[in-house]
């Protein structure tokens, strides 16, 4: 399920990616706590800022 728009979560072929929340750009750990998902245009769109 997208973290960011959750009413795509039942869309077929939703293709979901695994971000991180704080951006392993700058430092940001590949650990459970600093992960989430989302659908590929929210991932794509956020670049390395920081999620809200």
């Amino acid at each position: 399920m997208c973290q960011v728009r959750t009413n795509l979560a039942t869309y077929v072929g939703l293709e979901l990616h695994v971000d991180h929340k704080e951006p392993f750009s700058k430092q940001g750990k590949t650990v459970l706590e600093n992960l989430e998902t989302k659908c590929r245009d929210c991932n794509l769109g956020k670049g390395n800022r920081h999620s809200e």
